[in-house]
């Protein structure tokens, strides 16, 4: 992204009539923000000063929802997306939203389709799908289930392990001494696509706890298969929960 804009802004014979366009997802800073620390290295700073450099200079900004734009204006203030062109640009430059542009993941086609939800015999079935990670808010998932004063539920945790736990130690680690052997919480090591569409399969509703997401293909993995989600009220999932009836629920908080 960074060397395509300062192609496009040195009017380089390949780019000078090509408009730029950055689809805004999660930055690296914003994820080391949300996950507590923004380091001081060399490479950290590279990164943090690309992403900036694409942000300001792009020709358009596409994002998938409003939430999303007003969230990098609201964190990058002076950085943020602009609606001007660069110098020496003569067209004219709309709005850089595209509303509601929803991105599907590429899957495979499944000739039987979405599996039937499991019968209620054990309770609700509820699945997270991603990395154990700060920024995700699965300590937070886990928290409020333990906290629960009924057991008729079981939740499966999927995905890898990171270092963002508590004194930049293993969060799986903290996760399962918050857990203390509880037969109802499960943890699963990441898997392939068509192990996360089977485990979507098995369960009644993907949960999505994050603290802030953009448009995750995990909730259109559950929808795609026919799953309710749970979600934060944060990012561009209340606009997908919205997008369709019966999508699922936005949490209060």
């Amino acid at each position: 992204g960074l060397v395509t804009v300062q192609a496009r802004r040195a009017l380089h014979p390949l780019l000078r009539s090509t408009l730029v366009c950055a689809r805004l997802h999660t930055s690296a800073e914003m994820c080391s923000v949300l996950n507590g620390h923004l380091g001081d290295d060399f490479g950290t700073r590279m990164v943090v000063a690309a992403e900036r450099f694409v942000l300001r200079h792009a020709d358009r900004v596409v994002a998938p929802g409003r939430e999303v734009l007003d969230t990098y204006s609201r964190f990058y203030g002076p950085a943020a997306p602009r609606r001007s062109a660069v110098a020496a640009q003569p067209r004219p430059v709309p709005a850089p939203l595209a509303p509601a542009a929803l991105i599907a993941p590429v899957v495979p086609p499944d000739p039987d389709g979405p599996a039937e939800p499991p019968p209620l015999d054990g309770g609700l079935r509820f699945l997270y799908v991603g990395r154990l990670e700060r920024r995700k808010g699965v300590q937070d998932l886990v928290r409020a289930f333990t906290d629960l004063a009924r057991d008729d539920w079981h939740l499966t945790l999927v995905g890898g392990d990171t270092d963002t736990g508590p004194l930049a130690t293993s969060l799986r680690r903290v996760l399962e001494l918050t857990v203390g052997g509880d037969h109802r919480i499960e943890f699963v090591d990441a898997t392939s696509r068509a192990g996360v569409r089977a485990a979507v399969d098995s369960h009644h509703v993907l949960v999505a706890p994050s603290r802030w997401e953009c448009w995750p293909s995990t909730v259109l993995e559950a929808l795609a298969r026919n799953r309710p989600v749970l979600v934060t009220p944060t990012g561009g999932m209340p606009e997908m929960v919205a997008a369709a009836t019966g999508a699922g629920w936005v949490a209060d908080g």
